[in-house]
């Protein structure tokens, strides 16, 4: 946690659908060397249909504090590595960074998810409707998330999914992003105080 302005500040970083990928994992290295994030943020699809152990290497070998949920790509071997994993598991659960209140959606998700009054960062595999969720089929995004919003009014959403809607748009008083894949070279920093900085980055790294 940084301090300017008067103001506190958290970095975080924010990857998704790293899929079992060398290029992913690179690419989250490559990341924290270059922004120092005080977190890092795991938008699900850590692995592509296991084997946890890739996982379990991968989370080892980051040195900073990380909070994760799982995707579609993730088995349940994937799934109960991180159930178990008390420091990083942020699946259906409330955890608090700093001065954040972050909460983690489990994929698929429950609609009977008890939510805490406040929510600063909500985390999810899938998108919500409308925003970050275009394919050429159209919007596949889900509508409960967008109550969701409506209703909490989390100031950040941080989704993946998506890998061809990687972008930044709002819902309400919400931003909504989605770093895109990291196994493509992509990811986001978001400076997060008073204010909500998000940013787009992809690595120069050679992946």
């Amino acid at each position: 946690m940084a301090w300017g302005s008067g103001d506190w500040l958290t970095r975080i970083l924010a990857v998704s659908d790293i899929h079992g990928s060398r290029s992913g994992s690179l690419a989250v290295r490559d990341f924290i060397n270059e922004y120092s994030p005080d977190l890092l943020i795991v938008c699900g699809d850590i692995t592509h249909f296991g084997p946890a152990s890739w996982a379990r290497d991968f989370f080892n070998s980051i040195h900073i504090p990380v909070m994760a949920v799982n995707g579609n790509c993730d088995t349940n071997d994937v799934i109960a590595l991180l159930g178990k994993d008390t420091d990083r598991n942020l699946m259906n659960r409330h955890r608090q960074f700093q001065k954040l209140e972050i909460v983690g959606l489990q994929h698929p998700l429950d609609d009977s998810f008890e939510f805490p009054e406040k929510i600063d960062i909500l985390v999810s595999h899938v998108p919500p409707k409308g925003c970050n969720d275009f394919i050429r089929a159209g919007h596949i995004g889900d509508m409960w998330l967008n109550q969701v919003i409506e209703e909490r009014k989390p100031r950040l959403l941080i989704s993946g999914h998506v890998h061809e809607s990687r972008g930044i748009c709002t819902l309400g008083r919400t931003i909504c992003l989605n770093p895109g894949p990291a196994k493509e070279g992509f990811g986001a920093i978001i400076d997060i105080g008073e204010d909500v900085t998000p940013k787009l980055v992809e690595t120069t790294a050679k992946l």
